[in-house]
């Protein structure tokens, strides 16, 4: 089953390995949120860029499998599986997509799985703010005002992606309880 990666990449390298066969062979990775991703013999993506791709694990390690991977589940859930390997107290447990305990909701604002849905959130506001411009109800008067709407929107659904507009709306009636007490 294929994953989604969809993120920009924050490294891209290469490892020197030998073949079953005994040949030396270079084999590129790039590095997304904390998840590598070996991309084989090619070098496909480069430091900075933006990508959706699809992956899976195979030889032990995750592994681009197609260009494009709208539709598929994400990359959390293959990475956060728990691997068969045996069970011991290494420490950690910090949760999400890096492994370690179960995933709790709302999301800790500390927690790794925030980068992922930052990062997923603007998207979704360059979406949105694209959908108000053609529809006419955002026309901003320079840059300053695209970016500052751009960010509110982005802020506005990674509160609402991670849970924390759950926390907020709580905190404000327990505000409310106690001073009409």
């Amino acid at each position: 089953m294929a994953y989604q990666v969809k993120g920009v990449v924050d490294r891209s390298f290469t490892k020197d390995k030998t073949s079953k066969a005994g040949r030396n062979v270079t084999i590129n990775y790039i590095e997304v949120d904390g998840v590598t991703i070996s991309t084989g013999f090619n070098r496909e993506h480069q430091q900075g860029e933006m990508i959706n791709i699809g992956v899976d694990k195979k030889f032990n390690e995750i592994q681009k499998v197609t260009a494009n991977g709208d539709g598929m589940p994400p990359v959390s859930q293959l990475t956060s599986a728990p691997a068969p390997v045996a069970k011991g107290n290494f420490g950690g447990g910090g949760g999400g997509w890096k492994g370690g305990a179960k995933s709790k909701f709302p999301i800790d604002p500390t927690d790794g799985q925030m980068s992922i849905i930052r990062q997923s959130s603007m998207n979704r506001a360059v979406e949105i703010i694209d959908q108000m411009t053609t529809a006419g109800l955002f026309k901003p008067d320079n840059e300053q005002e695209y970016l500052r709407k751009l960010l509110e929107i982005a802020l506005i659904v990674a509160d609402f992606g991670s849970g924390q507009d759950i926390m907020q709306m709580q905190a404000i009636a327990s505000a409310r309880s106690i001073v009409n007490e």
